[in-house]
């Protein structure tokens, strides 16, 4: 951390977010190291990002029981087409009095018109590779993102305008200007 801190020429980070919950690593052994960061002041704040709600709480649990710094925020993805978040972890975040960052608001391009049905594809990436049935134009579900991220008639261009902006109209997510 301290070599990190030394490249970004900084003395601390305000936010620093674990990503994706370690099957092979206890929460406790995570919070704990995370926890002393922050007491050594390199870091202000902790959070998680794509932890599923039942995740959220045994950290908050652990927490607490442990008396080690608690996430305060949850980033997670969310969009017209990527709303799950919304049963699980919306409400949980909020019953822990945590913050909630989304990510992905025109849900890997779908929103933005990039994928059409019969155009042919960007080139290739590092996500298409890793995850080559989200972006498989004959799959049904793929079908359906095509047919929601039609260009309205009435306003043919403002279809990712409109998607970049709704997850920041839901009331429980965190505004971009909150400070924690």
């Amino acid at each position: 951390m301290t070599a990190s801190l030394r490249r970004l020429q900084t003395d601390h980070i305000d936010l620093y977010q674990v990503h994706r919950p370690s099957p092979d690593t206890d929460i406790e052994e995570t919070l704990g190291a995370l926890t002393d960061l922050v007491r050594q002041g390199k870091v202000r704040y902790i959070g998680s990002s794509t932890f599923p709600g039942s995740q959220i709480v045994e950290a908050q649990w652990a927490a607490h029981d442990r008396r080690l710094e608690r996430f305060v925020c949850e980033q997670a993805p969310y969009s017209i087409l990527v709303r799950g978040i919304e049963a699980d972890v919306l409400p949980t975040a909020a019953r822990h009095g945590m913050g909630v960052i989304t990510y992905s608001p025109l849900a890997s391009g779908w929103l933005s018109g990039r994928w059409r049905q019969n155009a042919p594809l960007p080139t290739q990436s590092a996500v298409r590779e890793r995850f080559v049935d989200r972006f498989d134009m004959s799959l049904p579900v793929n079908q359906r993102k095509l047919e929601a991220a039609k260009p309205s008639p009435v306003s043919p261009r403002t279809t990712g305008r409109r998607s970049s902006r709704w997850p920041s109209r839901s009331p429980s997510t965190t505004p971009r200007s909150a400070r924690f």
